[in-house]
């Protein structure tokens, strides 16, 4: 390690901290450009590879460009670009927790960093405050992004409990990791930025995961009451236990950032009449714990009292981020979005209607249903081919979520990755709509008892393709796409093809035929 000198074309000038990596150092290029050297050993360096081959094709500036990779004796290295900064863990150690708004700012220069990825299908999956870098002019890079891809982090009671920090509840459940879990990270990490400590310690990494499953997190502004509360809801937002109760995606974490960032701080009590005599330091703490009771009184009281809290805004002819903005200002969620009629008179995306109405009084948290104009907002991704996380991590950043995983066989698409998904590619959908992903179970089952060969239905009607597929004891699983050379309602092709032999009860995807693309006249 410390006698390395070269790794590839690069030649090392100084180690640095290796954060998830084995080893980590500056180096120069051939060119003598400053870069930045990982070392690690992948549990799969092909999959690793590739992962790092779609990271390169990415540009944005709040992203570290990843520039080469390649293999050192048993080991893979990555090397990305170097630049002057200081990682957040380090600038809030030196100097304190930042101000609000500029915790606010960064954190949607973060989110803006994960949103470029998972619009990718990529899923950062080691977000952290020591991989969030400020440089001198305030922008703000996201680092090491693929080197989670690399393998997991052990989350054994022998292990420190760092390794814990910023591991979201369902990594601790091994559940897959998609793009709400890089939310997850983020909102801890922000937490731990502005309040100086990570919301969930212990021992060892093992009570750390089991306190990210089930423990809540004090609240931020119980730490330091000068939190705005718009910064502190899209904390603990982030922060939920479920996926689906957190933000819906990294772009909707970077705008409730940036109304934060603006967000006036909570009116400072007023001072208390003393002696003349030195101020000690558990006055804060003093302060911290009157303002939660405070806080807590606010709560409970209405509810004492008879008053149902909350007063719903109108939403109704706002665009729907404008209307988020204004129930996530009310202290209110959004709920179900349904598609409206979109006419002349509106536009696609505006809020035709809203449940419960204005004015009514609703808990704090009470999820508002809307109307939103236009036959779908959404248009489907196509995650045909990904590896399960990446394809889910997809589905997610685009505002959907992933109904049903079923398991197909396939002779051209490896096991684990997408063969076909429902809706197709391309198509519109209203937000938060359940998509189906068929993923390969790899080559067909060998002939043998419980397998027989797939029917031929391409070319069947739907309804003759489904009977024909039960009565082989095959589930046919249906997705529609636009075809000018088949007739509406015929099956223009299947997965598995006709005759390969699997698994009796497997599913068969049948793409069906929705007709021609039509135009409307204006």
């Amino acid at each position: 390690m410390a006698d390395r000198q070269v790794v590839g074309a690069y030649r090392l000038t100084a180690p640095v901290p290796p954060g998830r990596a084995l080893e980590a150092y500056q180096a120069v290029d051939e060119a003598g450009k400053p870069v930045v050297v990982k070392l690690l050993a992948p549990l799969d360096r092909e999959a690793f590879f590739a992962h790092l081959r779609r990271l390169a094709g990415l540009r944005h500036p709040n992203l570290a460009r990843v520039l080469d990779w390649g293999t050192e004796g048993d080991l893979a290295y990555v090397v990305t670009e170097a630049f002057e900064g200081t990682d957040l863990a380090s600038m809030t150690a030196l100097g304190g927790p930042p101000a609000a708004a500029v915790v606010a700012e960064l954190g949607a220069q973060a989110a803006a960093a994960l949103a470029a990825l998972h619009g990718k299908g990529i899923v950062h999956g080691g977000v952290t405050p020591l991989t969030l870098i400020r440089t001198a002019d305030g922008t703000l890079k996201l680092t090491d992004a693929g080197i989670a891809a690399a393998g997991q982090a052990d989350l054994a009671d022998v292990d420190p409990p760092e390794n814990a920090y910023f591991v979201s509840p369902e990594e601790v459940l091994a559940r897959p990791v998609t793009a709400r879990s890089d939310i997850y990270a983020l909102g801890v990490s922000l937490y731990a930025v502005a309040v100086g400590c990570v919301p969930f310690d212990g021992p060892n990494a093992l009570v750390v995961a089991q306190r990210q499953t089930g423990a809540a997190p004090d609240a931020p502004s119980s730490l330091r009451p000068d939190l705005p509360e718009p910064l502190e809801r899209a904390i603990l937002k982030a922060m939920a236990k479920q996926p689906e109760q957190r933000q819906a995606s990294a772009d909707g974490v970077r705008r409730e950032l940036l109304r934060a960032a603006s967000a006036k701080p909570p009116a400072a009590p007023p001072p208390a009449a003393t002696a003349d005599r030195p101020r000690t330091p558990i006055w804060p703490w003093v302060i911290g714990l009157v303002l939660v009771a405070i806080v807590a009184a606010a709560v409970w009281l209405p509810g004492a009292l008879g008053n149902d809290g909350v007063t719903v805004p109108g939403v109704t002819g706002m665009t729907l981020d404008e209307a988020r903005g204004a129930l996530a200002d009310a202290g209110l969620l959004v709920g179900a979005l349904s598609p409206g009629e979109l006419t002349v008179d509106t536009i696609q995306g505006t809020v035709l209607g809203q449940s419960p109405t204005a004015g009514q009084q609703v808990e704090a948290g009470t999820s508002v249903d809307l109307v939103v104009a236009g036959s779908g907002t959404i248009t489907m991704p196509d995650v045909t081919g990904l590896p399960q996380t990446e394809a889910e991590a997809a589905v997610i950043a685009a505002g959907l979520s992933v109904e049903r995983l079923l398991t197909v066989y396939s002779d051209t698409v490896p096991a684990g990755s997408v063969v076909a998904q429902s809706p197709a590619a391309g198509s519109t959908v209203p937000p938060g709509t359940g998509v189906t992903l068929s993923l390969s179970g790899g080559t067909a089952a060998p002939s043998g008892p419980g397998t027989m060969p797939v029917p031929d239905v391409v070319g069947a009607t739907q309804a003759d393709a489904l009977e024909s597929l039960d009565a082989a004891n095959f589930t046919g699983v249906i997705t529609t796409q636009m075809s000018d050379s088949v007739p509406a309602g015929q099956v223009i092709s299947q997965s598995p093809q006709a005759a390969a032999v699997v698994q009796q009860g497997s599913s068969v995807t049948i793409v069906v035929s929705s007709g021609p693309a039509t135009t409307t006249a204006p």
